[in-house]
């Protein structure tokens, strides 16, 4: 009888499991040592090294391991119906590779290389589709291997039971295949969008801080893939022995044609798919060493021109003229989202915050918290804080669903001068309770500092006070 394939399976399942389980491992300390670094342990430095070793050689080599098993795996017969899923594999894993070279040649922006690990520009993302992929394949394999059992006629026992057998490993890798989907789906949902819808990055931000936390949460859909992934492979390995022995029986009439004939239906196309997927890893590392330093040094570039941009605002935005500090504010009429009508002179014998922000400005939304906890500071008397946006009301009321301020925020622009709309927010000023503009604060404010504006109000309103009495008295 001629060799049979499903030996070759069981070695790719168990190259292709152990190989996924180490790319985890790796990926789990790559994310946990800056965690570590994070929370003060100084005694983790000494892990970066080590991890980063790990992540740019072992990575790429595990990967060809796990190329390998899948292109064993794919030796399966046809009827298995592995192959489809085996190409989906090996071509999503060359293209993945290949992926951060067209990044680094088309110099496109480095949020697409944003779930990489150590700045290596692969997506953590990765090993969870390939888990995903490597599952379908167990998935075909296991409904053949239950068709197929079925129809082995063994003079044991235990061969009328093989077929149930088969029952819990694929309504295991059923349910995983189905979960496993919806969480990569919803996964790509959240990360690409922005990238295609460039305003969503800002909401996103706001809400979520999912830009932040994507290559967390695709190392928590991998850890969650293999928990069940974990308990089906060695049932799957046991399966495929028992029907890899009843296949080797001296007793042919024993054993159908089908199952007597489990040749490898495509062991040269799957070892020319694998060795795409070594040059691809190949092209990854060499990039990694000729175009990565020009792309890193490129974007360096674009975020100096950035900060320098906005230093330039920025400063540009504080040489307002000043000329304001120590005027009447003009009577602005205001009416919040929430309802209520305001005026500046109805104000009058508070001091006034006037905060001008923006919801996709991230240092305006940074404030909120400050503005609030001065709102409600019982220790501050006579305040009152004011939040405006140029925003429309139903943006504010979508951004505040998510947020607690109790303070009134109002959406409007084109205010009388000085409080006309800037291109540097966010911009707050503080009125004194005469009405009387004392200090303009621009960029992020924390608590202390907002309150301390506050002081240097009431400090200038009553040397203002001070001064005006004294003058009446020299006049009398």
């Amino acid at each position: 009888m001629s060799t049979n394939s499903l030996p070759l399976c069981r070695r790719g399942i168990s190259i292709g499991y152990w190989s996924i389980i180490l790319i985890a491992a790796i990926l789990f300390f790559a994310q946990l040592v800056p965690q570590f670094l994070a929370a003060g342990y100084k005694e983790a430095i000494s892990l970066l090294n080590p991890v980063r070793t790990l992540v740019t050689w072992g990575f790429p080599m595990l990967q060809i391991s796990l190329a390998a098993g899948v292109a064993l795996l794919m030796s399966a017969p046809r009827s298995a119906k592995v192959l489809p899923w085996g190409i989906a594999f090996l071509m999503f894993t060359a293209c993945a590779f290949l992926w951060p070279s067209i990044v680094y040649m088309m110099d496109l922006s480095n949020t697409w290389l944003a779930g990489g690990l150590g700045g290596l520009g692969y997506p953590s993302i990765v090993p969870c589709i390939q888990a995903w992929l490597f599952s379908g394949m167990l998935y075909q394999l296991s409904t053949w291997g239950q068709t197929e059992s079925t129809r082995v006629r063994s003079p044991s026992s235990k061969g009328t039971e093989l077929p149930d057998a088969w029952n819990k490993p694929i309504s295991g890798l059923r349910f995983l295949l189905w979960a496993g989907g919806l969480l990569l789906a919803v996964w790509f949902a959240l990360y690409y969008l922005p990238l295609l819808i460039p305003k969503l990055s800002a909401y996103y931000f706001q809400y979520f801080r999912l830009l932040l936390t994507m290559p967390q949460i695709g190392l928590f859909i991998l850890m969650l893939l293999l928990g069940v992934f974990a308990g089906r492979v060695l049932p799957i390995n046991r399966l495929l022995k028992s029907l890899s022995c009843s296949d080797d029986s001296d007793d042919t009439s024993a054993v159908p044609e089908t199952v007597a004939n489990h040749k490898q239906s495509s062991g040269s196309f799957a070892w020319g798919m694998f060795g795409l997927v070594v040059l691809s890893i190949g092209s990854y590392l060499a990039s990694q060493r000729v175009l990565a330093p020009k792309y890193v040094a490129k974007q360096l570039d674009k975020s100096k021109e950035f900060f320098e941009d906005f230093n330039r605002k920025f400063q540009e935005a504080n040489k307002e003229p000043v000329s304001s500090i120590g005027t009447a504010a003009p009577n602005l009429q205001m009416e919040s989202i929430q309802g209520d009508s305001i005026s500046l002179e109805s104000l009058k014998g508070k001091v006034v915050l006037l905060n001008f922000w923006e919801t996709k400005n991230p240092a305006s939304t940074a404030e909120i918290p400050s503005f609030e906890g001065i709102f409600n500071d019982k220790s501050i008397k006579d305040i009152a804080v004011i939040g405006i946006s140029p925003e429309p009301k139903q943006t504010l009321e979508a951004f505040l669903r998510s947020k607690k301020v109790t303070y009134p925020i109002v959406s409007g622009s084109n205010w009388q001068p000085p409080f006309h709309q800037s291109s540097t927010k966010p911009i707050t000023y503080v009125i004194d309770r005469q009405g009387i503009i004392r200090v303009r604060l621009v960029g992020f404010q924390g608590y202390a500092k907002v309150k301390s504006a506050i002081e240097s109000a009431r400090l200038a309103e009553s040397k203002s006070a001070e001064g005006e009495k004294a003058i009446k008295e020299d006049l009398n």
